[in-house]
């Protein structure tokens, strides 16, 4: 037989275990637990969204940085699809539009829908409302192309090969305007398309240097960027006369027309049911716009946007 341990040895042997009973259970577990469960974070699906260089739909630099009409819209959608890991990219068109053909799992939030993008591109319910495209020239020489008129006819400006017009590289303008450049692209040596970053006001720049003679773009784009370099009243707004009855254009968020793109355009149509009747949500899109514009905006969005739910 053993000698008999003795009382107090016996005692400390039962602490011991009694401690590390507690060091098991009160931190080797949870930390086991921790490297087997995945964090959150983790666990979550990554969504990015592109944004391009387009002031003041996205503002991407200077003071007004993500405040841009568009990036206030995706602000809401963020909120409310917190399953997903939301991250943010700048592209230019061109590059957004290869990436969504690639399949990539990215979104733009500012589309407008055509023919040749509904091949690839899956679009929600659409999300904003503006102004057609118009006609931008340099205010000095608006007379002499268009007297005192404020309208013009697109067809007939293309169908003059000594006018130059300058085109950002892969942007839709919507109604009317579409069909007809692409009908002169290739005919017409006088379209130069340009491509890269701050686009527009390049194409604004090169107006001021006479290398192009008129350009094409939004009037509240226009304005927001000719304040920035202080020319408000540099340049003339002229209407295009075959959209005079397209007055609005309506804007989608796409994602590649993969199996994806359609689960989170299903999910963010949802988003859209329940935030666009909401005043914070049409606060961001009126936010550029002159007040004495806001009546008609919101009588245009709620019968053109509200009122399409499918």
């Amino acid at each position: 037989m053993s000698p008999k341990e003795p009382d107090s040895q016996r005692s400390l042997s039962s602490r011991q275990r009694l401690v590390f009973h507690y060091f098991i259970v009160f931190f080797v577990l949870p930390i086991v637990a921790g490297i087997l469960s995945p964090h959150p974070s983790m666990a979550r699906e990554t969504i990015t969204w592109v944004n391009e260089n387009f002031p003041p739909a996205f503002i991407i630099d200077g003071p007004d940085k993500g405040n841009g009409i568009t990036d206030g819209a995706v602000s809401v959608y963020k909120k409310y699809l917190p399953e997903y890991n939301h991250r943010h990219l700048v592209a230019n068109m061109a590059r957004i539009l290869a990436m969504i053909k690639e399949g990539q799992k990215v979104c733009y939030a500012g589309f407008i829908k055509t023919p040749e993008r509904e091949k690839f591109i899956k679009f929600s319910l659409p999300n904003i409302i503006t102004y057609s495209n118009a006609i931008i020239v340099k205010k000095d020489t608006a007379a002499s192309l268009f007297g005192t008129q404020r309208s013009a006819s697109l067809d007939r400006l293309l169908s003059d090969d000594k006018l130059k017009l300058g085109l950002t590289k892969g942007r839709a303008y919507g109604g009317a305007i579409d069909p007809l450049i692409n009908a002169y692209i290739g005919v017409n040596k006088n379209i130069l398309i340009r491509g890269g970053q701050n686009e527009l006001l390049g194409l604004l720049e090169m107006l001021d240097h006479q290398r192009i003679d008129y350009t094409i773009g939004y009037p509240w784009e226009v304005a927001y960027l000719a304040d920035q370099v202080d020319k408000r009243q540099h340049y003339s707004v002229i209407s295009i006369r075959e959209t005079e009855d397209q007055s609005w254009v309506l804007s989608y968020a796409g994602c590649p027309n993969n199996e994806w793109g359609r689960k989170f355009i299903k999910e963010l149509n949802a988003v859209l049911i329940k935030v666009r009747p909401m005043e914070v949500y049409i606060t961001h899109l009126l936010k550029w716009y002159p007040l004495e514009m806001e009546p008609d905006i919101r009588r245009a969005y709620s019968e053109k946007v509200l009122s399409v739910s499918e």
